[in-house]
């Protein structure tokens, strides 16, 4: 880019940076006059002080979780590679971002970190919850645990395990791209399509994400009493929720453990390929679709439907 273009691009950074710090203080400013007027400017620090260290806390997790995977994954790179037109291609990128790989991940990572924190300070009155909320002594007829963390706790623990999924998908998309480039990913050239580095580096965070879905599964029970249910218009766990989806989300959480181990021990210590662990991961797409959808539509189709009220009230009792 000429010095023209980096001109103008800085200025037009600089206007778009003024313009929403501009509003932003405006805004922050007269929530100050508000909050002083009612003498309750300790609120305003407070919620203040919890969204700068929210935004801190987890963009930086974000940050290094992303650019420790990219880090990694160019640590792993092979020093020599087949010739390929492939790897030729590659080359001229190897050139471009070997010399500055630093540069180029601290980029990457302060980004998504900034989109991060960015999410996460918005979350400032669930983290409150989270951290203050008490109990009502009242538990549900279900598991036995306290109402309590249905309202503080539930949503700030589903927010984090969105967290953790965003950052392996994000660490995974990214460690592909960089073992590719500098060759720890091929498609053409003799002998494997990767190394055993970049596979043991991929197919751990690949089952990382698959232990993130069992505790997906768990929170999900929970949160199924909390649905709404169609055939008496009310909130709850219906027949079918209880005697169906609770248990099929349990089962659903045994098999994703099961597959993450098979994924880990398939791919490295055992076959040292991805056959079994492909294997593995469609058997827990299938399970899903047959123990998570299909059974379920089946009870509510065939049992439930009939007799709703019945079933439902047999649901609740």
């Amino acid at each position: 880019m000429s010095r023209r273009g980096r001109a103008t691009v800085g200025v037009l950074l600089g206007v778009f940076l003024l313009f929403t710090l501009l509003g932003w203080g405006v805004q922050a400013w007269t929530d100050w006059l508000w909050f002083g007027e009612v003498d309750y400017t300790q609120v305003f620090t407070g919620v203040l002080v919890t969204r700068l260290v929210l935004f801190l806390a987890f963009g930086a997790a974000m940050a290094v979780l992303v650019g420790g995977n990219l880090w990694l994954a160019y640590r792993l790179r092979p020093s020599l590679r087949p010739h390929s037109p492939e790897q030729i291609t590659l080359e001229r990128y190897r050139l471009v971002l070997g010399p500055r790989i630093g540069t180029w991940i601290t980029l990457v990572a302060i980004v998504t970190g900034l989109f991060t924190g960015l999410s996460a300070q918005s979350r400032w009155s669930q983290w409150l919850l989270f951290r203050n909320g008490g109990k009502f002594g009242v538990e549900d007829p279900e598991f036995g645990i306290d109402v309590g963390f249905y309202v503080f706790q539930l949503p700030f623990w589903r927010y984090l395990l969105g967290i953790g999924f965003t950052a392996v998908v994000l660490a995974v998309l990214g460690s592909l791209a960089v073992h590719y480039i500098f060759g720890g990913v091929r498609l053409q050239g003799d002998g494997d399509r990767m190394t055993g580095a970049a596979r043991a580096h991929l197919t751990t965070l690949v089952a990382v994400f698959v232990l993130l879905k069992a505790v997906a599964y768990v929170l999900d029970r929970r949160v199924l009493l909390l649905s709404y249910n169609d055939g008496v218009n009310l909130y709850g766990a219906g027949y079918t929720d209880v005697n169906a989806l609770l248990p099929a989300k349990e089962i659903l959480a045994y098999i994703s453990i099961v597959v993450a181990v098979a994924i880990i021990v398939f791919s490295n210590a055992v076959m040292r390929n991805l056959i079994w662990p492909g294997i593995s991961l469609a058997l827990l797409g299938i399970s899903a679709v047959a123990i998570g959808g299909i059974y379920p539509w089946a009870v509510q189709t065939f049992e439930v439907r009939p007799s709703v009220k019945d079933k439902e009230e047999i649901g609740r009792a």
